[in-house]
């Protein structure tokens, strides 16, 4: 549903969480647009991930 709401065509990039099957379901659905990680999800996980 998402790609039959973009007009125009593929977007030039998508931005999301590190969510592993977004970025598999964005790589199939458009091979060509290039996938970003969103710098605020990585941030707020330091806390959490470094000592």
């Amino acid at each position: 549903e998402f790609k039959k709401a973009m007009p125009g065509g593929e977007p030039k990039t998508i931005i999301t969480d590190q969510d592993a099957a977004m970025a598999i379901a964005i790589s199939i659905a458009f091979p060509t647009t290039f996938h970003r990680l969103c710098i605020w999800h990585i941030t707020s996980k330091f806390s959490v991930k470094l000592p």
